[in-house]
């Protein structure tokens, strides 16, 4: 995986490199999104130089910023829109 700039993101490259022996292909891909994705919100908050140190709050940061739209911000408002509602079949899970 590259940053921005198009240099090796050595922690995530190491993380995946550590498991690719334990996983499918298809399975190291889709944890190389992921952490691309993690890394990239890192990025726009400038917060590369602490991933060892964050917590919850940017855990809650990332989340909202993959349903919102990956706008970068600093804050955890909650989203404008109202949730989805499941709708349910009668009679069904079972």
């Amino acid at each position: 995986m590259i940053d921005e700039k198009y240099r090796t993101v050595d922690p995530v490259e190491d993380w995946l490199e550590a498991h690719r022996h334990l996983w499918s292909p298809n399975t190291v891909r889709g944890y190389a999104t992921s952490l691309a994705q993690w890394w990239t919100f890192l990025e726009q908050r400038g917060e590369t130089g602490k991933w060892r140190e964050l917590g919850v709050p940017a855990v809650a940061g990332f989340l909202s910023w993959l349903r919102n739209g990956r706008t970068s911000s600093t804050s955890s408002s909650s989203p404008k829109r109202r949730p989805r509602q499941r709708r349910w079949r009668r009679g069904w899970p079972r």
